[in-house]
Parts: structure tokens; C-alpha cells; sequence
């Protein structure tokens, strides 16, 4: 019986013997630690890559500021109209100067040529084509323009009138004078010349105030083609003026001399 024990006892032993090397060479091949660090670090989040970090970076970014495509032209429409409404508003400056009876009205008139002007000026911002600068730069060239032609018209027509007025003021004086001496067909016809001429005069004063009165109705934005009529218009008025106070202060000094007066 202790045979067969010991016997038995000494197989156990040997098995046990057998099977360690294999336990050892397995534990060596799996190291514990090393297949948790290993297994960790392959499921480890990176922060910041991967698709869910650039959408977050994209979420950060600003709008760009759209283009304006028209900004040259805009500063040159902006350079352009300022240059006109400094000079309406020079013209408008050296208006409220003036001591000639028309010189308020003109004044006003020019006052509504800048506020025109004003308006093209703050238009620029919003002008959406190259076509809509060209038109605000158009519409105030032709604004200047008729502040100018208002401006030379009524300070013209204003001094013809007072010459028309000198000498009507010099014609009634010389027909009383002539009244005055004994009768004669020389007087007689120095007097139909003055009367005629005293008509004329008049006729001066009226078609020179209608000149002021169409020309400062003139709009501040109106088309050019008005504008170049009102002006044709306003001068050959002008010129027909200065041909009648031409005669008219020939005839008076005629008269003068005729009869030392």
C-alpha cells in the first residue's frame, strides 16, 4: 500500500513539473500590465483631432466681410461731387454778400443746389452699379452748372436793371428840362425820342426780371437739356438788353448835347 502511494505521489510531482515551464512562457508572451496599457491606449481620446475637433475650430470663425467691387468708383463719385458742392456752397457764400436786390432769392436758389448736391453725395454709399455712380456723378455736374448760370444771370440781369434805372431816372430830369424851354419841332422831336426810349426802358426792366424769375425756377435737379435753354434763353435776353441801354444812354447824351443840359 505505501508502494503504491509513493508511487502515485511521484507521478502528481512529475505532471506539476512538467506543466510549469508552459505557465511561465505563457505569463512572459501576456504580461498583465502590458495588455491593459496596451488595450488603454488604443481607445485613448486625442483631443482637438479627429472630425469633432475641426468642426469645433470651424465653429469659431468669423464671416468674411463681403467685397465691394464698386469701391474705386465710389471714392472717385465721393471726390467728384464734393469738389461740386464746395463751389455751390463758395457761390452760395458769396450770394449772401451781395447787396443786389435779387441777392436772397439767389441765395436760396443756391442753398437748394447744395442740399441737391448733398443728397447725390449720401446716394454714393448705396449706388449698386457702375451705371448708377455715372448718373449721380452726371446729375451733379449739371446741379453745379445751374448754380452757376443762376448765380452770373442774376448778378447780370440785377446790374442792368440799375443801369436801365440810371437812365430812366436821367431821361425824366431831361423832359422836364425840355419842357421847360420855349417850344420847338427840335425839342418836340427830342422829346418823342426820350418818351420812345423811357418805353423801351421799361420794357428792359420787365423782360430782365422775367430772365431772374425763370432762372433761379430752374431745379436743382433738372436735365441738362433745360438747363442749356434756360441759359440760351437768359443770354440772348441779356445781349437785347444791352443793345437797348446802349441806344437808350446814345440818345440821352445826344439830347445833352443838343441843348447843353
Amino acid at each position: 500500500m505505501s508502494i503504491v502511494l509513493k508511487t502515485l505521489s511521484g507521478l502528481v510531482a512529475a505532471a506539476l513539473l512538467a506543466a510549469s515551464p508552459i505557465a511561465a512562457t505563457a505569463a512572459a508572451a501576456h504580461p498583465s500590465g502590458s495588455h491593459r496599457s496596451s488595450h488603454g491606449s488604443s481607445h485613448a481620446p486625442v483631443h482637438g483631432s479627429g472630425k469633432h475637433g475641426s468642426h469645433v475650430n470651424r465653429g469659431h470663425h468669423k464671416h468674411a466681410k463681403p467685397v465691394d467691387h464698386l469701391a474705386g468708383q465710389r471714392r472717385g463719385a465721393t471726390h467728384e461731387i464734393n469738389a461740386e458742392l464746395k463751389a455751390v456752397q463758395a457761390l452760395a457764400t458769396r450770394a449772401a454778400g451781395l447787396t443786389i436786390p435779387d441777392a436772397a432769392a439767389l441765395h436760396d436758389a443756391l442753398a437748394a443746389d447744395a442740399q441737391a448736391l448733398q443728397a447725390d453725395l449720401a446716394a454714393v454709399s448705396t449706388a449698386g452699379s457702375k451705371h448708377d455712380l455715372r448718373t449721380l456723378r452726371s446729375s451733379a455736374g449739371v446741379t453745379r452748372q445751374t448754380a452757376r448760370v443762376q448765380y452770373h444771370v442774376v448778378v447780370a440781369s440785377d446790374a442792368k436793371s440799375a443801369d436801365a434805372n440810371s437812365l430812366s431816372a436821367i431821361i425824366a430830369a431831361l423832359m422836364g428840362q425840355l419842357a421847360d424851354q420855349p417850344g420847338s419841332a427840335a425839342i418836340e422831336q427830342a422829346l418823342g425820342t426820350l418818351e420812345a426810349d423811357a418805353a423801351a426802358l421799361a420794357n428792359v426792366g420787365t423782360d430782365l426780371a422775367n430772365v431772374v424769375t425763370d432762372i433761379l425756377a430752374l431745379p436743382a435737379t433738372g436735365s441738362r437739356a433745360d438747363l442749356h435753354t434756360a441759359q440760351h434763353a437768359a443770354e440772348q435776353a441779356l445781349e437785347a438788353a444791352d443793345a437797348t441801354i446802349e441806344q437808350v444812354a446814345a440818345d440821352v447824351s445826344s439830347v445833352q448835347q443838343q441843348f447843353g443840359l
